[in-house]
């Protein structure tokens, strides 16, 4: 499926690849060779990304964030409602180069502002001075729901969706970076979404005081 994704898009289609998590790894090497390595424009619905339940452990997405952010050439977003799935799948469709779009197997219902998204930058999502929940994906929903708990109990923490895991924004980080930062995924924590904003930090080289914690699955 992968690769004659890849053929398409050689012959001016726009092809848009539908595939689970877990079922991309087995399409790893064509992902590389065939589609990012040319660069052509493929746009991958990742299906199933993070924690599936019933669907056993072998269906779990919990690695394509780090997988995926080792290729070249390729954008990495991870939608954190239905509305936003719909517009970043639009926005790729019109882009040249190749997307991956990882999403959950759960329902989608949208939260936080509606109008006026604009899906190729990161959002605040609630303001607070203590701390930072930088989020990736669904998860921004229960960043916001431990954000009101702690508020009851005087502690006023942010809550900021990334949207994009490659390339990173930059500027919301730098925005954030003043705060203790809790960054919250449903993948790996080996080589995820936090360990790209350390990445992100190290290589503008703001490492010195910089207070950060990554929540996300454990190498199990």
């Amino acid at each position: 499926a992968v690769t004659f994704a890849a053929g398409l898009a050689i012959a001016g289609l726009k092809p848009v690849t539908a595939i689970y998590s877990t079922f991309l790894q087995r399409g790893y090497d064509q992902l590389i060779h065939d589609v990012c390595i040319q660069n052509l424009h493929v746009l991958f619905a990742i299906d199933r990304a993070g924690l599936v339940g019933e669907d056993s452990p072998t269906q779990n997405g919990t690695f394509d964030l780090s997988f995926l952010r080792a290729v070249p050439n390729l954008r990495v977003g991870a939608p954190r409602d239905g509305l936003d799935t719909e517009l970043m799948v639009r926005w790729s469709l019109r882009q040249n180069e190749p997307i991956a779009v990882r999403y959950a197997r759960s329902e989608a219902p949208n939260f936080g502002p509606v109008e006026g998204r604009d899906i190729t930058s990161g959002e605040v999502l609630r303001e607070g001075a203590d701390a930072v929940l930088l989020t990736a994906g669904p998860s921004a929903r229960e960043a916001l729901q431990a954000a009101e708990q702690l508020q009851a109990e005087g502690i006023s923490v942010a809550v900021a969706d990334a949207r994009w895991v490659k390339p990173l924004d930059g500027k919301l980080l730098d925005l954030l970076r003043d705060r203790p930062i809790i960054t919250v995924e449903e993948n790996t924590l080996d080589g995820g979404f936090g360990s790209a904003v350390l990445e992100y930090f190290e290589k503008a080289g703001r490492m010195e005081g910089l207070r950060l914690r990554r929540i996300g699955i454990p190498d199990v």
